[in-house]
């Protein structure tokens, strides 16, 4: 279509040239032919190099990745399954287990359940347990890996009895073992604590485990089993 108005340039000029050689009027459908001519000549320039830049911008799929098509070919792999972190393995093993916590201010610290101790005596006379009850202690190393950690372990501990009951810790302090900070520890990487937290736990009724609630996600725990 590119070449029409070329030819209706061309024709133009023939014409109005021979009318000016015999001495005639210059045609008026020549003058218009001639116009229209130049018109969508230069029309047509224009589009040529709009459409001409537009295609030299599409990317060309096969050279911007040329092993694409091998890729599509090629059979699915297998998947392989990612290596757990230690907050995503399984959260229950027997004392002794080392947990890594992760908190939700991004700092993070391994605890351990070093063991419990049942019975254990108050430090002195205003330390006893209520009537029907004893006190266990379970004995917790820290030990900070990023950031500096700290928490109130006596708010993170708890112990589960034989008789299917959750019992928090108590404030009592005991022989032999300190309460961390009265319950606070605090951690930075490589620096370990180690503490006691208390329970009251009813005569007749053992410890079957114990646990530790946070950092491990959608309200889990980290169980240690207790043997015994």
């Amino acid at each position: 279509m590119f070449f029409i108005p070329p030819l209706g340039i061309v024709f133009g000029h023939v014409s109005r040239h021979a009318a000016k050689r015999a001495y005639r009027a210059k045609s008026g459908i020549a003058l218009a032919g001639l116009i229209l001519g130049y018109i969508f000549t230069a029309a047509g320039i224009i589009v040529a190099i709009a459409v001409g830049a537009a295609v030299s911008t599409i990317p060309t799929a096969v050279s911007a990745h040329p092993a694409a098509s091998a890729q599509a070919s090629a059979p699915a792999a297998a998947p392989t399954a990612a290596a757990p972190s230690p907050s995503q393995s399984a959260l229950t093993g027997p004392v002794g287990t080392m947990y890594t916590v992760i908190s939700s201010d991004g700092t993070s610290y391994d605890v351990t359940l070093q063991k419990v101790v049942d019975p254990v005596t108050g430090t002195n006379e205003f330390y006893t347990p209520d009537s029907g009850k004893r006190f266990v202690a379970a004995v917790f190393r820290i030990t900070g890996r990023g950031g500096t950690a700290k928490d109130d372990a006596n708010m993170l501990a708890a112990v589960n009895g034989s008789d299917e009951q959750v019992y928090q810790s108590v404030v009592d302090e005991v022989a032999g073992y300190t309460n961390f900070n009265a319950g606070d520890f605090n951690v930075s990487p490589a620096v370990s604590q180690t503490g006691a937290v208390v329970f009251a736990v009813p005569s007749g009724v053992s410890v079957a485990s114990v646990q530790w609630s946070a950092g491990f996600g959608s309200d889990r725990s980290a169980t240690w089993t207790v043997s015994g």
